[in-house]
């Protein structure tokens, strides 16, 4: 939303609730009136949309163009007038590098296209539009070093009232005994009686009137109760932001003046319904005293101006009751006028606002393709191909909230992900914004998978996409302004992100932000650290001198079971990993000693008997993998705290197992450890879930020490 809309739409809701006030008012329950202009306080101090609408302020004004200049150059610090009639802006704060020799050292590379740092924001401009343009930044930056010093003065003004109220009610307080929750002082030429700093504050005259003591007190605690020291700070704070408006001061005003009149109505309701005519008299003994406090002021005031004393006295005699009619014609009126305030422009099929920009109606959008290359003119407009637009596309998101993936395998589109679900989200986007990217050319890229990025529905900001094919560091970047291709020239190294191409850290983005909007159940998601310890902890398979091994966890992982006594023992033993933390001694003792020619014929034998086969001569050209009972026992209770003894079959019969040598004998070349890579996890309590794309692994977990309780498919 543009300053120019959050000005004219806070006018717009100070109105209405004006109009209602004149129309409906003395209808109207005080606190029916006084709750009203909370919709305006959340308007004065928030700048933003709820929602969309094409009924709307936002709507409305970005149809004119100098509202669509403004939109255009209000990130920019300067611009410029290229000759073919683009308009290149340089944003704030954007610092991009090129990798060294892609730029020339003019304001334009070599082949005419814009220097570092300046992107395309705007086609076929003339040279008036542009002058109105840079007039715009101009005066952008004057006005808004004026209403800062505004906004500080006024903000100095008001701390400064404040503060030389509660210095002098402090120098001339004297204590009061009163039956009230909160302390009370007479004051001393005290204007009116008020709340103030959690206390309240009375003139001596009061303190000898105790009827006059009780309506004065009933009417400052009801202010107590409505919150009004804190509405009256907030207040103080609009108007400190809108110094500038007069209709933000006279909605002040009238505000103050129905908070008198809710605190009235909550004072008589405590007071008793046959006191209103001593306290309308308490009032107009008060109308012979000063008017109120500064509007600056965050004090609650008795007393007011003899005009609104009048009305408060007539409301008190009058005690309107709110018919049915008149609450949903105030209701009515304060809905219209919020949905056109709160609403900003109407979203097109990108979730682009509408009019956000002239030129973008040449781009079309159906069902997460943003872009259709087939309805593009033959003299589209190419971007910079120094990667300069994507630095400033990426610098310019906000959060990685506001970026949505999906993936496009043989054709078929996924629905896209809120990328900021990934619990790695920060790293791989900041592996995608520190990538060196360099122009190249189109090729036969269209591949049958894809990964797509690109802003969310919800990011009012000018359309564009970046498509990254499989198996490849080329990307196709589509824009408002135009399309470029690009390929990534120095990838960076990021802890904990596969780097090996770009198609594969977008897609490895895309499967852990899938994945935890599917299964994200309220539990404490784990942080990208203990996410990358979990990967390390769980894969499939170690390093040592540069050969891999099975990791003794592996086996888990090779079946599914919701009780680890029920794993498949046969496939457990597949690739027998042998626990890291194994001496040698140990190792070569127990586990990795050949079979002998004796134990390799005991072996052959009973594969024989078996399989009722007698040439058992293929065996020999497999290895043969002996697994002690004893490393199988070990690695099942460190992981799952049970051992062979307690599965729920009796595997020494039903697989290759010779008691002879309390050892288990596998035949395989295959190197197939079970793998478990975890995308996602939560915790409640000592129980840890997390969940790969095709199995969710429960664990208990107590300090170091942690037991596998389930391994099983996601439906």
């Amino acid at each position: 939303m543009s300053e120019l809309t959050w000005v004219l739409t806070s006018c717009l809701l100070i109105l209405a609730v004006i109009a209602i006030r004149q129309s409906l008012g003395r209808k109207l329950r005080p606190g029916l009136r006084y709750a009203l202009w909370a919709l305006v306080l959340v308007r004065l101090l928030y700048p933003g949309t709820l929602w969309h609408s094409p009924i709307s302020v936002e709507s409305a004004t970005s149809m004119a163009e100098f509202v669509q200049d403004m939109e255009t150059v209000r990130e920019l610090d300067s611009i410029r007038l290229e000759e073919n009639g683009t308009v290149t802006g340089h944003y704030q704060n954007n610092d991009i590098t090129v990798a060294p020799g892609e730029q020339g050292t003019d304001a334009t590379q070599s082949d005419g296209t814009p220097s570092t740092g300046y992107v395309p924001v705007a086609m076929d401009v003339s040279p008036q539009r542009f002058e109105r343009m840079e007039r715009t930044i101009t005066a952008r930056r004057v006005l808004g070093v004026i209403w800062l010093a505004g906004t500080v003065l006024t903000a100095a003004l008001i701390v400064i009232t404040n503060i030389t109220m509660y210095v002098r009610l402090r120098k001339r307080r004297v204590p009061v005994e009163a039956a009230c929750p909160v302390r009370v002082w007479a004051v001393e030429g005290l204007d009116s009686s008020c709340l103030f700093a959690g206390s309240v504050y009375i003139n001596p005259e009061t303190v000898c009137d105790e009827e006059r003591l009780g309506h004065v007190l009933a009417h400052e605690l009801s202010h107590r109760r409505h919150l009004d020291p804190l509405w009256a700070a907030l207040r103080c704070a609009a108007l400190a932001i809108h110094w500038y408006n007069p209709l933000v001061w006279y909605g002040a005003k009238l505000s103050r003046q129905d908070s008198e009149l809710c605190a009235d109505a909550g004072a008589l309701k405590h007071l008793g319904g046959d006191a209103w005519d001593r306290y309308g008299a308490t009032l107009i003994e008060l109308s012979r005293r000063p008017a109120g406090l500064s509007p600056l002021c965050a004090a609650t005031t008795m007393s007011g101006t003899k005009k609104q004393l009048k009305e408060r006295v007539t409301m008190i005699a009058r005690r309107p009751r709110t018919t049915l009619t008149v609450a949903l014609a105030a209701l009515l009126i304060a809905a219209v006028a919020v949905g056109c305030a709160f609403a900003g422009g109407k979203l097109d099929d990108t979730g682009v606002n509408k009019g956000d920009d002239p030129t973008e109606d040449s781009t079309e959008d159906t069902a997460g393709d943003t872009f259709d290359a087939s309805t593009e003119p033959e003299d589209t407009f190419k971007l910079p191909g120094d990667g300069d637009t994507l630095a400033a596309l990426l610098d310019g998101v906000v959060s990685v909230n506001d970026l949505e993936l999906s993936d496009k395998e043989w054709n078929e589109l996924e629905d896209p992900v809120n990328g900021g679900k990934a619990v790695l989200a920060e790293k791989y986007f900041k592996l995608l914004s520190s990538t060196v990217w360099k122009k190249t050319d189109p090729g036969a890229y269209e591949g049958y998978f894809t990964v797509i990025v690109q802003p969310a529905s919800w990011v009012s900001s000018q359309p564009w996409k970046i498509t990254a094919f499989q198996s490849i560091s080329v990307i196709h970047l589509e824009t408002w302004m135009g399309d470029v291709w690009l390929e990534a020239s120095n990838i960076p190294d990021v802890e904990g992100i596969d780097r090996r191409d770009i198609y594969t850290t977008l897609y490895n983005w895309f499967l852990d932000a899938r994945t935890a909007s599917k299964h994200s159940s309220g539990g404490t998601p784990i942080t990208a650290e203990e996410l990358s310890l979990w990967r390390e902890e769980l894969r499939g398979e170690y390093t040592s001198n540069g050969t891999g091994y099975p990791s003794s966890v592996n086996g888990f992982f090779r079946s599914d079971w919701s009780d680890p006594r029920d794993l498949d023992l046969g496939e457990f033993l597949y690739n027998f990993g042998w626990p890291e933390e194994f001496s040698l001694r140990d190792a070569i003792f127990y586990h990795e000693q050949e079979p002998s020619d004796d134990e390799l014929a005991d072996v052959y034998k009973a594969v024989q008997e078996r399989s009722g086969e007698i040439d058992t001569s293929w065996l020999d050209a497999l290895p043969c993998h002996k697994i002690s009972a004893f490393a199988v026992d070990y690695v099942l209770e460190k992981y799952a705290g049970i051992t062979l003894d307690d599965l729920s079959k009796d595997w020494r019969s039903q697989l290759l197992y010779l008691e002879k040598y309390s050892s288990f004998y596998t035949f395989t070349s295959d190197f197939g450890p079970g793998v478990f890579y975890p995308l996602y996890g939560e915790r409640q309590g000592d129980i840890l879930t997390l969940w790969s794309s095709d199995h969710v692994l429960t664990i208990r977990q107590s300090g170091d020490d942690l037991k596998l309780l389930s391994h099983v498919s996601i439906d």
